[in-house]
């Protein structure tokens, strides 16, 4: 079952207030952001990215952030690496 207009838009709502009260305790205002602190938010709080998308990208439309590159990850599981991959890219490393 989705989930319902209004708990996603609590969810936003939520997130976008996470995101500032993040970046000011990096001293950081919305309008300075930079993407050095916008893949930061992105890897610490990985499980928030899409709820703060909706906030991001306004921001950015509406002039109140720099217009930063809002890092995407997919949701989907990739298929494992085979055996004989891994190991052609475990080689490659060393």
């Amino acid at each position: 079952m989705g989930k319902s207009p209004a708990r996603l838009a609590r969810q936003q709502f939520t997130q976008a207030g996470s995101f500032l009260i993040w970046l000011a305790g990096r001293d950081v205002l919305l309008e300075g952001c930079r993407q050095v602190d916008l893949d930061a938010w992105h890897t610490e709080k990985h499980g928030t990215r899409r709820p703060t998308q909706a906030f991001l990208n306004w921001a950015k439309r509406a002039d109140r952030m720099p217009a930063l590159t809002i890092p995407l990850r997919s949701a989907r599981n990739p298929a494992p690496m085979g055996q004989h991959h891994r190991i052609a890219a475990l080689q490659r490393a060393w």
